[in-house]
């Protein structure tokens, strides 16, 4: 979907900093753990200005591509460098503790034997056309 997206005209018209947000969501979309971190922090070192969902999205993606690659520092250090700037005022409060608690040095992942996330499965085929009542 959001390779389609980049392609069609909308997408095509989208300058460089603009286009990367396509490439973070794709990223996160793949369960990409090395993506989410280039991606997410290329995104977060291009935005200037205010806090906003896309750099909430694009930090949690980040930190959370760090952790699956068991690196809980380099998530960590993440986080502590770009929180305030990145999170509206009292909002992601429960997906920080949450992050900020799998990069605990005290809490056992499983051990990296390949990603920490299963690849989105196809979405199923329509066993039959959609009708309408008549």
């Amino acid at each position: 979907m959001w390779a389609w997206m980049a392609r069609c005209p909308c997408g095509r018209k989208l300058d460089g900093a603009d286009g990367r947000w396509l490439d973070v969501y794709a990223s996160i979309a793949r369960r990409d753990a090395k993506e989410m971190v280039a991606t997410g922090t290329a995104a977060l070192q291009a935005t200037q200005g205010i806090a906003s969902p896309a750099t909430e999205t694009a930090a949690l993606a980040a930190a959370m591509g760090y952790i699956c690659q068991g690196e809980k520092k380099a998530a960590d250090t993440l986080l502590t460098n770009v929180a305030r700037r990145s999170f509206r005022k009292n909002q992601r409060e429960t997906e920080l503790r949450y992050i900020y608690g799998l990069t605990d040095a005290g809490f056992n992942l499983r051990a990296p034997d390949g990603p920490c996330t299963k690849p989105a499965a196809p979405a199923p085929k329509a066993t039959s056309p959609a009708r309408r009542s008549p």
